[in-house]
């Protein structure tokens, strides 16, 4: 990681690591991470982030590299698991015989505390997240093992 006093950081491979591992360990991508800031950098924006992950940008402001750094370490730890086909076929089977679906789901008080979208349980039951938030597996769960 090339990080010394000058105002431009080269985006090297343990640099994008670090980002990438920041993201995972947080479960918070891009836009989630800016949202709640008022006071973002200049010029940041998510997509430019999305860029700096995804290797297509080479270069970063400093000021902008270090706004997101410290975002993401002000941020706690979120277990994951793996998405699985047992998985999917676990959720998406117990998901028909409760009859709820995702908009259901949004009216039991504690979705939102555990901040869990229609969007993301979507996404979820999509097949294409290759991670899911343990807590948002276990609500779900829950949720739908109870009779409809």
């Amino acid at each position: 990681m090339k990080y010394n006093e000058s105002k431009i950081v080269e985006l090297d491979q343990s640099l994008i690591e670090l980002l990438r591992s920041e993201r995972d360990r947080t479960s918070v991508g891009p836009q989630a991470l800016l949202k709640p800031y008022k006071n973002a950098p200049k010029g940041l924006n998510h997509a430019m982030i999305t860029h700096w992950l995804g290797g297509r940008i080479k270069t970063a402001k400093r000021e902008h590299m270090d706004f997101v750094l410290t975002a993401w370490s002000k941020l706690g730890t979120v277990e994951t698991v793996q998405v699985t086909e047992a998985l999917l076929s676990e959720l998406r089977n117990a998901q028909r015989r409760s009859g709820i679906n995702a908009e259901m789901m949004m009216r039991w008080n504690d979705a939102g505390a555990i901040d869990l979208s229609v969007s993301k349980i979507k996404h979820y039951l999509s097949g294409k997240a290759k991670t899911m938030r343990a807590d948002h597996v276990e609500f779900m769960k829950r949720v739908w093992s109870r009779e409809a």
